[in-house]
């Protein structure tokens, strides 16, 4: 199983079609922010330096944009069409190649029905269809106090695989820090901890805690806390797989003297959460945040060559117009 998770920010139609410096072009990094995404999600070769070669099964959009803000009813406007294009992107890397009826045996993608999760915002779920069968999904609640999660909330899918193993999917995006220290990032760390008050993220309720999985971003890392005497991040019964302290979000401009990633990157705040009770799967997991800046390369070139450090403004200036955070991508 594969699972991509990324924050791309406030993404609709139109902005998959945005451009970039004809260096990133050039280089074979991709020839817009749609072209971008693909070559990521679907781990094509100019990434093979930092990404596994096998196709995803489930990629979790976060910041969709929607219209609306009552939670929990249809997504619309750009939300459709952005999701139909990256569907049709991902069956069309999937199929390259192969003769009519032109449909991989392995992987064939759709999306879940979106649902509004805030002002203006939604989380996309595209799955393959080839090794899951889609169940049922909605907006999880505060099932202990009937209420919403605020400001968004979680987005939640469910999936079974032919051998009616049972996999639960949840997408969020946590409010931001705010406020001065020592509680800059208390609205992300009591935002998670009240998370397993669904029922869906109660692991009291799940005959295989082990599947399911919660991820986007949390804007903190589950090392932070708040308060004095401090609180901590706790999620129960869920870990990452992450080191702690990965960063993944953006600075607005490259920072000299930083050590690398520092330089280019702010803060740890995306993640994938999981339940694993008697330790990892047979063969172990893999989560990453693969640091798109540092190993980008330019492919067209023989040898292969390096982008960074020579690159680093424009490469931190042209990845904003894909997004202020980088990929999660959890294997096992």
């Amino acid at each position: 199983m594969k699972i991509v998770s990324w924050n791309l920010k406030n993404v609709g139609n139109n902005k998959l079609a945005n451009t970039f410096n004809p260096a990133i072009t050039v280089a074979g990094l991709g020839n817009n922010v749609g072209d971008y995404i693909m070559n990521v999600v679907m781990s094509r070769p100019v990434w093979n330096n930092i990404l596994s070669a096998a196709l995803p099964d489930v990629f979790v959009i976060v910041e969709l944009k929607s219209g609306g803000s009552t939670k929990g009813v249809a997504a619309n406007g750009t939300a459709i069409p952005t999701l139909a294009t990256l569907v049709a992107g991902m069956n069309a890397v999937a199929n390259a190649g192969l003769v009519p009826p032109n449909t991989n045996p392995n992987y064939q993608y759709a999306a879940v029905l979106p649902l509004v999760i805030g002002y203006h915002e939604t989380v996309g779920v595209i799955y393959n269809t080839r090794s899951l069968n889609y169940v049922n999904s909605g907006i999880l609640r505060d099932n202990v106090n009937n209420v919403n999660f605020l400001p968004r909330a979680p987005f939640w899918a469910e999936f079974t695989d032919d051998g009616g193993t049972t996999y639960d999917l949840v997408g969020l995006h946590a409010p931001p820090p705010g406020g001065a220290p020592p509680n800059f990032y208390k609205p992300g760390i009591q935002y998670a901890n009240v998370l397993t008050r669904s029922t869906q993220l109660d692991l009291a309720n799940q005959m295989m805690p082990e599947n399911t999985f919660v991820m986007g971003d949390f804007n903190c890392d589950p090392t932070y806390t708040y308060g004095n005497p401090a609180v901590g991040f706790a999620m129960a019964g869920y870990a990452t797989s992450l080191a702690a302290v990965t960063l993944s979000s953006m600075r607005a401009a490259v920072v000299n003297g930083n050590p690398q990633p520092s330089n280019y990157l702010k803060d740890a705040y995306d993640n994938l959460m999981h339940a694993f009770p008697n330790g990892a799967p047979v063969g172990g997991v893999t989560e990453r945040v693969p640091d798109l800046i540092g190993n980008a390369r330019n492919v067209n070139v023989a040898p292969v060559q390096p982008m960074y450090p020579g690159n680093v403004v424009m490469l931190l200036n042209n990845y904003w117009v894909v997004s202020d955070h980088l990929p999660v991508i959890f294997e096992f």
